[in-house]
């Protein structure tokens, strides 16, 4: 059975969220459903199948997702966001790859909207979980779409809440993870469709740029599991030479996605607003080596 635990800051979506998982073919492997944080809406009705944890203050994710893990009971734990839809057919999709005997199966990540923001947004955030990408081992696993053994989660420690927003709190527990020996699987035909909110300039490039100083964060923590690419490895100890390169380091790193994914063909249109997220992360990288530099 399932405990689903969904961290939420008053999420506008979080009824749909709940309702395509009361739709699911395999509805009966799930044996809760798990809200924590805020709903000023009253979205989240709560009966039999469906709990709220709320809380007086808006915390980050990871902070959210161990308070919901305190209180689940079912052996599986599925972790989506409050913006992110499931398929139909996620739950069985899981749990199929589960039963195969892979104990962390991260799903895809889609994305409705033909919003300009959010379409770029998507595509550099997660263009290793989108459909299209093949199935297998992955380095690390996103927790928009997670399932794992719940005694796996807690034997981990569970999220480290030093993590501020969404940033690399599902990176951090996929290194963790692998430094136990264990495998992590990604299966493309289970779906989420991302509604995302970041729909503006501003916030996709802030979104990108918290991304950065995770990077940074994590390279030092988990330097033989997260290299650096090789495109910054000149600027680890001159950070200041990056943020005077912005613009060709945002033009290297859109380049390097292109052949590494080429269906980022089709989305030509947005390359602009790739290299500006691609330079904003490399400002959060470097400001964050900055940082490092100076303790």
């Amino acid at each position: 059975m399932i405990s689903v635990i969904i961290p939420n800051q008053h999420s506008p979506l979080i009824g749909n969220v709940i309702s395509a998982l009361r739709r699911q073919t395999a509805r009966h492997l799930i044996h809760e459903i798990i809200v924590v944080g805020q709903d000023p809406a009253g979205q989240v009705q709560q009966d039999a199948l469906v709990r709220m944890i709320a809380l007086d203050e808006l915390v980050a994710a990871g902070v959210a997702r161990n308070r919901g893990l305190t209180q689940a009971s079912a052996s599986l734990v599925l972790f989506i966001d409050a913006d992110c839809v499931a398929a139909s057919t996620l739950v069985e999709r899981l749990v199929a790859c589960y039963r195969d005997g892979h104990r962390i199966v991260g799903g895809a990540i889609a994305l409705p909207t033909s919003n300009y923001w959010s379409l770029s947004d998507h595509l550099v955030s997660f263009t290793n979980f989108l459909p299209s990408a093949a199935g297998g081992q992955r380095s690390y696993l996103l927790t928009s779409n997670l399932l794992m053994e719940r005694a796996l989660l807690v034997e981990s420690g569970g999220f480290d809440e030093r993590f501020a927003g969404a940033a690399g709190e599902d990176v951090d527990l996929s290194f963790r993870l692998r430094q136990r020996g264990l495998e992590l699987c990604f299966e493309p035909r289970a779906v989420v469709i991302h509604c995302s909110s970041r729909q503006s300039l501003t916030s996709i490039l802030r979104h990108l740029m918290r991304y950065g100083q995770a990077h940074a964060t994590l390279r030092q923590q988990y330097r033989d599991l997260y290299p650096t690419p090789s495109s910054l490895q000149p600027f680890l100890q001159r950070p200041l030479l990056l943020i005077l390169s912005l613009p060709l380091a945002g033009l290297v790193r859109l380049m390097g996605m292109v052949r590494k994914h080429p269906i980022l063909w089709r989305y030509w249109y947005v390359w602009p607003a790739i290299v500006g997220q691609q330079m904003a992360w490399c400002w959060g990288f470097a400001r964050q080596l900055q940082r490092q530099q100076a303790a």
